[in-house]
């Protein structure tokens, strides 16, 4: 039982649904408001400048007055996009008046959808990243033959409470074949070099000591300690003369240190075997506080996996990827799925997902957690559309423990103390102080260093002091009426406890959430979460409340992307958890015209993300912004890139991947 179980082991069939919680409204307006380029309103009927339109709803619209005066008359005559309408003054002040539409003087209410749609102004949102072809036969071609492969399925066998000694031959043997295959593989590539034929790389690790482990268990079977002067000739035999306990020893150390040490198109990532071993060792030491069972070593398995992933990518790359992966900084960033992207046509994401389809269907139970741990750790990543997801319980908690051993690498590892004060703040919910957290982590460090020096590795893990960082989030941001009005919500929304987000710029309205979420005066840094990414959701299961108990926060991404089959199980969540829910939704998908359903409940808990249209600094700090994220891919001046892209309104998906565009064309170009 986790500190964080919330169920209490109550059978959630005999539980009464709770009454729905009262919730406090943040938005008043009955209509999304929309901006639109300046349209002058001049009554020709009164002879009177009213100034210019900037933004429109379903019934009204406002106008910028031409100078702070007074309006007497309460009907106005103009034409909106050369349609004539009759207005209502509704309100006014110094600088801005509000008129409301008649409907019976004016365009009919569908008309008005439409002319909206039409008039809203949009942001240079999407430019793509060029796509190689995938190559989804080299994928599962590599890991058919890359002992990687057979290591995994052995791990899992020797971490189950119940070994079944015939599947363990059967990956003992599978090991020594495929090693007999590279060995050979290697020695015809030596000739043909000699002879002057040039063939395709070897994708097979050659920095590895390709033991092979059936040798191995043998000559121990055969040693002078155990001997009866029966000389030992197959693993059967083996097995039977040196015990199951002895094998799973034996077999155990030989995968983690050929797993430790497999890696060698990572030759810049100093410490890279370091790394992997604290990841999983961290993993390990956390599943006792979330109640997540490993038993059969699946999750561990699958955290080791992505491994192989990784040097499949770098290796088909050559330099261009191997050059880059020189940190858990760089292995974990969103910025590296795009660069992945545009150098192979998939991610690292999408590639385990291939490859543990080929490896064994038993990590497929879990896969879905691995990519919401990807989620949690970067909001503003996007998922590849035809991966799809199937939430539970076990999935979501399993991620979240991925996600902090993924925080604990980019700090020891990395030296990121950002990601060491994530770590420690949500750490918090293990019902730990910061004293008793700093010894645990102390201990996961020195278990990892412990477990290295056993593998007679040099480089170990320096211990970090606590970690010191600071973000005054009203620096961060321009200062602007919207900013601070979101800024208001997310100071009170333990009290509100639903907000949903509407945007224009998809990936920085989740970067700035992102900040906001791990500001310390927000009091949500604490807080164990979710992220869902809504169009990437199955539709084969309902969105049920039991898989989210762990949480005291759900952010889901993108809600008017949800498929119709699963907005009642949302509606019922949002209407019953008493936790807080984030959702964010695009302004352009204008949600109160295409989805109703899901306005109506999410209309009185809206807060708009400040527009770029509304005030351009926004737009000039989201270019600095991002120029500031690029830095680890490409060096950035961050006056030119304002002088590159202030003028088109773009989106920061936009200018990352003109970069990373530009970038990978350099790097296979040299």
């Amino acid at each position: 039982m986790g500190i964080l179980d919330r169920s209490n082991k109550r059978d959630l069939n005999q539980i009464k649904p709770p009454s729905p919680i009262p919730l406090n409204s943040i938005n008043r307006r009955s209509e999304n408001r929309y901006e639109i380029a300046p349209i002058p309103a001049f009554d020709r009927t009164a002879k009177i400048d009213l100034g210019v339109i900037t933004d429109i709803s379903i019934s009204g619209l406002r106008i910028k007055k031409p100078s702070a005066i007074d309006l007497e008359n309460q009907i106005y005559f103009f034409k909106l996009n050369n349609v004539p309408i009759k207005t209502k003054l509704i309100w006014q002040d110094k600088k801005f008046i509000g008129l409301k539409v008649d409907p019976n003087g004016a365009i009919a209410p569908n008309q008005n959808k439409d002319l909206i749609k039409k008039l809203t102004q949009k942001i240079d949102a999407h430019l793509s990243i060029k796509k190689s072809k995938t190559l989804y036969e080299s994928i599962k071609r590599y890991s058919n033959e890359n002992i990687l492969a057979s290591l995994i399925n052995l791990m899992v066998e020797l971490e189950s409470s119940e070994t079944d000694v015939i599947k363990l031959k059967k990956y003992i043997e599978e090991i020594s074949i495929i090693h007999d295959k590279i060995f050979e593989k290697k020695e015809q590539s030596s000739l043909d070099e000699d002879s002057g034929i040039i063939d395709e790389p070897i994708t097979q690790p050659t920095q590895i000591e390709l033991i092979d482990l059936q040798t191995q268990l043998i000559a121990t079977a055969n040693s002078p300690e155990i001997t009866d002067g029966i000389e030992v000739k197959d693993i059967d035999f083996a097995i039977a003369r040196i015990g199951l306990a002895a094998v799973k020893d034996i077999s155990a150390r030989f995968v983690k240190q050929m797993i430790s040490k497999s890696e060698n198109a990572l030759s810049n990532f100093k410490g890279f075997e370091s790394y992997n071993i604290l990841k999983t060792v961290m993993f390990k030491k956390l599943t006792p506080f979330f109640s997540f069972r490993d038993d059969n070593g699946i999750g561990c398995s699958l955290l080791s996996i992505e491994t192989i992933g990784i040097d499949f990518l770098a290796t088909k790359t050559k330099a261009a990827l191997s050059d880059f992966y020189t940190s858990p900084m760089n292995i974990y960033s969103e910025l590296s799925r795009l660069y992945e992207r545009r150098l192979n046509g998939c991610d690292l994401i999408k590639v385990d997902k291939i490859l543990l389809e080929t490896i064994s269907p038993v990590f497929v139970s879990l896969y879905d957690g691995y990519i919401i741990s990807h989620q949690l750790l970067n909001p503003y990543l996007t998922i590849e559309d035809d991966i799809t997801l199937e939430l539970n319980r076990r999935k979501l908690n399993y991620a979240y423990l991925l996600f902090m051993s993924y925080l604990s690498c980019q700090f020891y590892i990395g030296r990121d103390n950002e990601s060491g004060i994530s770590l420690i703040n949500r750490l918090t919910c293990t019902g730990l102080d910061k004293q008793e957290i700093l010894r645990f982590l102390k201990d996961t460090v020195a278990e990892a260093n412990k477990i290295a020096e056993n593998f007679g590795l040099k480089t170990l893990i320096k211990d970090s002091a606590s970690p010191s960082f600071s973000l005054n989030i009203k620096k961060f941001l321009p200062e602007d009426p919207q900013y601070n009005h979101l800024l208001h919500i997310f100071t009170n929304l333990k009290q509100y406890k639903r907000v949903a987000i509407r945007y224009e710029d998809d990936e920085y309205s989740h970067f700035i959430l992102n900040k906001l979420i791990n500001y310390p005066d927000f009091g949500l840094n604490k807080m164990p979460y979710t992220v869902i990414p809504c169009e990437n959701l199955s539709t084969k299961d309902e969105i049920a409340a039991e898989a989210f108990n762990f949480f005291g926060l759900i952010i889901f991404k993108n809600i008017d992307k949800i498929h119709g089959s699963l907005a009642k199980g949302f509606i019922k969540l949002w209407r019953e958890y008493d936790g807080i829910i984030i959702t964010t939704f695009n302004n352009y998908n204008f949600i109160e015209f295409d989805r109703p359903d899901l306005f109506k409940f999410l209309r009185q808990h809206m807060v708009d993300f400040p527009s770029y249209f509304a005030n351009p600094e926004i737009h000039r700090k989201m270019i600095e912004h991002t120029a500031e994220y690029l830095k680890p891919v490409y060096t950035i001046d961050k006056d030119q890139y304002n002088v590159d892209y202030i003028e088109k309104t773009c989106s920061m998906s936009f200018i990352k991947a003109e970069t990373i565009n530009q970038f990978a064309e350099e790097q296979l170009s040299e």
